[in-house]
């Protein structure tokens, strides 16, 4: 690169820099130099997009490199005692030889960055999600949030430790396939990380979701992630709240339903990230979310909402007050039944050993949400309950049995 080009581009990206650092967003100029460099590496692979790097799961892809990256990035994010704040300037070292193509592409994504709040994961088009999967991110479908991915990693291990277990119990736990459902699938990364996730037991998965946007996006993330799995995968586009939603399983899960009504075998396992947050709070949300992705998938849509709430309930409870019950009801999921006198809270933490397979697995919105679902999970016949914190000390996830 001839010295003077080299000097105008590295003055250009310290502009750019610097509009970055102006986002309200946590890390300030941290931050900003962080996604600078994202959109760097990612300018630069531009002209490689045709060569042919289409999975996710060569260790030496640039696409792969990148994940990495990004990956020990996002990994420092969640640990605050590991980030490092020191705020030196780009120096010369750190400019990549980008080509004017690539340039206009790094200056167009820092303008929908700043000016339109446009999410960096739409810009760059992947998130990393897991160890073996890189999702492919579209708006409006939701951006897998990294307290999503470490309570699927955290089950993906304890589900293969109970097959661990069973399988030295009896040698014939391993013949049939677990039957796992996703519901609100959305980009499908769930349910792709436990296909490629689960290797002392094999998994039949579905995943579910009501918006055709994000039913094409799981397709698609199928396809760019088939080698990395496992496991079976397949995705359906239906109203999880549907009282036919035993029927639309069916064809997809060939069972032997002599009586006609519900499931005969139902799902080992039920796993829902669902729409949690409040219509109130959506109000409070940053553009990067509050623009840019389904509010469906956020905030529950109720046919009789609560009063004073805006197009929605005011606690974001409404989805799971009619979903457990419903999936009770058609026979999706079947608890084990409870007494006054047998119900149990766990308190899980990664040291935990699960009792069993949980029947079902909520992310939720945090603490304020955790009683009235545990409530609603005993009313529903579960015998037992267990509830998971973040690495932010927030409850996160409520599991049934």
């Amino acid at each position: 690169m001839p010295r003077g080009h080299a000097r105008t581009l590295a003055q250009a990206l310290r502009g750019l820099h610097d509009r970055l650092a102006k986002l309200p967003t946590e890390g300030g100029l941290s931050n900003a130099r962080q996604e600078l460099r994202w959109l760097q590496d990612h300018a630069a692979q531009i002209p490689t997009r045709t060569s042919g790097h289409n999975s996710a799961c060569p260790a030496n892809s640039p696409r792969s490199y990148l994940h990495r990256i990004r990956r020990r990035n996002t990994e420092t994010s969640c640990h605050p005692a590991k980030m490092n704040h020191s705020h030196q300037p780009l120096s010369m070292p750190d400019i990549l030889d980008l080509r004017p193509h690539q340039y206009r592409w790094l200056r167009r994504a820092v303008f929908e960055r700043v000016h339109h709040r446009k999410p960096l994961q739409y810009i760059l088009g992947t998130q990393p999600f897991g160890d073996l999967i890189d999702v492919l991110v579209r708006s409006p479908t939701l951006i897998p949030r990294w307290e999503t991915e470490e309570w699927v990693m955290q089950l993906i291990r304890w589900l293969n430790q109970l097959s661990k277990t069973s399988d030295e119990q009896s040698s014939n736990s391993a013949s049939s396939p677990l039957r796992i459902l996703d519901l609100c699938t959305g980009s499908g990364c769930i349910a792709l990380q436990l296909a490629a996730g689960l290797k002392t037991r094999s998994a039949q998965i579905i995943g579910v979701d009501i918006a055709p946007t994000a039913y094409q996006l799981a397709l698609d993330n199928l396809a760019h992630n088939r080698t990395c799995l496992c496991n079976s995968v397949s995705f359906l586009l239906a109203d999880v709240l549907s009282s036919d939603l035993h029927l639309l399983l069916k064809p997809h899960w060939p069972i032997n339903d002599s009586a006609g009504s519900g499931l005969d075998i139902p799902a080992d396992m039920v796993v829902v990230n669902p729409p949690y947050v409040s219509a109130m709070e959506h109000t409070t949300l940053l553009p990067e979310v509050g623009l840019w992705e389904d509010r469906r998938a956020l905030v529950p849509q109720t046919l009789h909402p609560n009063p004073g709430a805006p197009h929605g309930d005011n606690d974001g409870l409404s989805f799971y007050a009619q979903l457990i019950p419903q999936l009770v009801r058609q026979g999706i999921v079947r608890p084990a039944g409870q007494t006054a006198t047998n119900t149990k809270l766990l308190k899980l933490t990664p040291d935990s050993n699960l009792p069993a397979i949980p029947k079902l697995v909520m992310e939720t919105g945090g603490n304020h949400q955790t009683r009235p679902i545990v409530e609603y999970l005993l009313q529903a016949g579960f015998s037992q309950v267990g509830v998971w914190q973040d690495l932010a000390g927030h409850d996160r996830v409520i599991f049934g049995w």
